[in-house]
């Protein structure tokens, strides 16, 4: 079991989502040390103020501020994490009460790992729980082939960032399936943790949808596997870069 967990959240404009996250972290059952780690990229509106306002529930919270982009943004937190094992999470997501505790139970402490939980929707339908168990059936499948990870969140060892040098700052797409890829690649093992669970928003299938989002994705997938994605104009999509 982990004892000592460093999350790292990327955030930019993000005042309506990330006081549910911190609110979610806050009231978790997790016993071990705990850390938190906002990277602002620049925010425009209260995300930074909002942030702050977490320090009296969150006993390790830092808030810091740094360039935009999500990698950046990532290594950032990473470089500054005191803990031994980091979750990466992105701002609109929330964690059911005994995340953190059931999650690190299942680590094999002894080894460099990426492990991907199951991320559900937040307020979604029986069409978006749908799509996800297909979602999920194609990550079980590419497990056994290339294993993939999804930004929104994933939990690792510092040992694995430091040693595959953080995320690739020049991709401007799928730079966490690029870290997935990396990290198997230099001996982390791959897990997939289909009993533990977090939720996220549908703030992306509303602006994309549903059947659009999976194609962009996979094709990431499938690009990524050429090497990272730098020509931004490839692919119509503002999340992460915007």
């Amino acid at each position: 079991m982990i004892g000592s967990l460093s999350i790292i959240i990327p955030a930019l404009n993000e005042e309506h989502y990330l006081p549910r996250l911190l609110g979610s972290i806050a009231n978790q059952d997790f016993n071990g040390n705990l850390e938190v780690i906002v990277v602002d990229g620049g925010s425009k509106d209260k995300t930074v103020i909002l942030a702050n306002g977490f320090k009296k529930q969150i006993k390790q919270l830092t808030v810091v501020t740094t360039s935009k982009s999500i990698s950046h943004q990532r290594n950032t937190g990473a470089n500054k994490a005191k803990y031994k094992y980091l979750m990466f999470l992105d701002a609109d997501t929330y964690l059911p009460r005994n995340f953190l505790s059931k999650i690190t139970k299942k680590i094999n402490h002894k080894r460099n790992f990426v492990a991907l939980p199951l991320i559900l929707p937040i307020d979604g339908n029986i069409i978006d729980l749908f799509y996800v168990f297909l979602a999920y059936v194609v990550i079980f499948i590419l497990s056994f082939i290339k294993p993939t990870l999804g930004g929104m969140c994933f939990v690792t060892t510092k040992e694995n960032h430091e040693k595959i040098k953080g995320f690739n700052e020049k991709a401007i797409y799928a730079e966490d399936i690029d870290y997935g890829f990396r990290s198997v690649k230099n001996g982390a093992k791959y897990y997939l943790f289909l009993s533990s669970y977090l939720f996220a928003s549908i703030r992306r299938r509303k602006q994309i949808g549903r059947t659009k989002l999976c194609f962009i994705w996979f094709k990431w997938y499938l690009d990524t596997l050429k090497g990272v994605i730098t020509d931004q104009a490839k692919y119509q999509y503002a999340f992460g870069n915007h």
